[in-house]
């Protein structure tokens, strides 16, 4: 079974926004590590290589590769021109989370509310819009889960049902100390019923509905809802129908006729209630004592503007903005995860994580790839054994030898510390100055690293039949990494300028 990653909702940005939006989705997908694998051939061999996403000839920009996890999964496209994006299998980690980012975007863009979703599984989007407040220097906040009513309504739209784990999993998305008061208590009362509302109460988990037994609270007039109602069924002598058809009657009379409402004083209780609380709840609390689905019942009083703005709490946020993720965190996976799995480890010894060495192929001067010490000296030392092999004696080979001495050095690359791929600006680079010194440099020193780190390389050996979730001490080992970084290293023009001189 694959893991797929979604929208609920109408994925639709205005056409003014087209433009930006779609810029940001290919920010988001190139920094994300997001590429396509394919196969070409180079001097009659043939080569699997990482091409970067970029639209194509028929409007798309295809991918289907993590270059983070070096993992490849379905294809999954995105349109430019209709700001459309679609995904299939999405996988655990990066390709999910990067994904998902585009997901998320569209949450801030759209004209509808709508919400990013995974295997129909609500998520927490706060690393994501932390990280898309780095790329594109945003303040976004996480309003999206401020307004429990608003998701509850958005899954009810989306055919989930009140006792689906998404719903209930909806209170655990709720922004707390910022999010809408109002709203939470509605979404927990319709979506539970009174009974339900009750227990979240006595479960501790209710600071933002408190009930204050010295003044009257919004908990405890809520909690008048279902009794009200129920006294009025239990004295009323009119039959079932005629006693709704009241209540309707009243749920959609106009809120601004105040004291002018033409009813019967018998719903003198019913009322009030209604102008402090909202149509949805008296709503509710109908369908609990006549045993109604609240959905059916809802359809016919929707249009009632009965909406609790009596509660200043309904339209006072004061959600913060998220603070900045950068590209590193965000796809580093953490200790906890099952790719981790290795139950023997040196005394010291720490997994694996992604950072800003790791980005090599991103670096561009006064950017935001900050090489560690380590990483420094690890480049300070390819610079200077790259100028020893350049002013060392040998002859140039014919630009067709060169290929293919690049092409066979890949190959066996890629079949001892697997999954080494080349870039395929970097390969047509080559291709075009093959009969380089400074080209032919490059191959030597790539020759001479894969030949360095065959120790520390090996440790990877046979044993990895499921690459995602394979230990990362063992996937991302020194030796494997080596040759990433030198690759990324001569793929990147402006830093192989920086560092090598060509």
């Amino acid at each position: 079974m694959g893991i797929y990653a979604g929208y609920l909702g109408e994925m639709s940005v205005p056409e003014g926004k087209r433009e930006e939006f779609s810029r940001r989705v290919l920010e988001i997908l190139r920094q994300g590590g997001m590429m396509r694998l394919e196969t070409r051939q180079v001097a009659g061999r043939r080569l699997q290589v990482l091409e970067q996403p970029e639209e194509d000839r028929d409007g798309s920009v295809a991918f289907d590769y993590s270059y983070f996890g070096d993992c490849r999964w379905e294809r999954a496209e995105y349109r430019p021109r209709e700001a459309a994006f679609h995904t299939q299998d999405v996988g655990s980690y990066e390709f999910q989370w990067v994904t998902s980012a585009v997901y998320i975007l569209y949450e801030l863009y759209s004209e509808k509310f709508g919400m990013a979703e995974v295997d129909g599984e609500l998520f927490d989007a706060v690393p994501y819009i932390a990280w898309l407040n780095r790329l594109f220097g945003e303040n976004y906040t996480n309003i999206r889960a401020a307004d429990p009513w608003r998701i509850y309504q958005l899954l009810h739209e989306c055919g989930y049902a009140d006792e689906s784990e998404s719903v209930r999993a909806i209170r655990s998305l709720y922004e707390p100390g910022g999010g809408k008061i109002f709203e939470l208590a509605e979404y927990l009362y319709v979506s539970g019923g009174p009974d339900a509302f009750q227990r979240y109460l006595e479960d501790g988990d209710a600071a933002e509905i408190p009930v204050d037994e010295n003044r009257i609270s919004l908990a405890q007039i809520i909690f008048q809802a279902e009794p009200t109602v129920r006294k009025l069924r239990e004295s009323s002598q009119k039959p079932k129908e005629e006693l709704l058809e009241d209540l309707r009657r009243i749920l959609l009379t106009d809120p601004e006729l105040g004291r002018e409402m033409d009813y019967d004083p018998v719903y003198s209780g019913f009322v009030v209630l209604l102008k402090l609380l909202s149509a949805r709840i008296m709503a509710k609390a109908i369908a609990v004592v006549f045993d109604l689905d609240f959905w059916t019942f809802w359809d016919s009083v929707s249009d009632s503007r009965w909406d609790g703005s009596v509660w200043a709490e309904k339209s006072e946020l004061s959600l913060e903005p998220i603070e900045p993720m950068t590209t590193a965190e965000f796809v580093d996976v953490s200790d906890e995860e099952v790719c981790f799995c290795r139950v023997e480890r040196e005394a010291g010894e720490k997994n694996f994580h992604v950072s800003d060495d790791d980005r090599a192929l991103f670096w561009k001067r006064g950017g935001d790839v900050c090489f560690s010490d380590a990483m420094k000296q690890w480049l300070s030392d390819r610079k200077t054994e790259y100028a020893a092999i350049l002013a060392g004696d040998w002859d140039l080979l014919p630009a067709e030898d060169c290929l293919a001495q690049l092409a066979d050095l890949l190959t066996e690359a890629d079949s001892f510390y697997k999954r080494i791929y080349a870039f395929g600006g970097m390969l047509r680079d080559f291709e075009a100055h093959a009969d380089s010194r400074e080209y032919q440099a490059a191959v030597r020193l790539l020759a001479a690293l894969a030949e360095q780190n065959r120790i520390r390389g090996a440790v990877i050996g046979d044993t990895v039949y499921n690459w995602e979730q394979a230990d990362r001490n063992l996937t991302f080992n020194e030796g494997r990494l080596a040759m990433r970084r030198c690759l990324a290293v001569l793929a990147n023009q402006e830093l192989r300028m920086e560092l090598l001189g060509f």
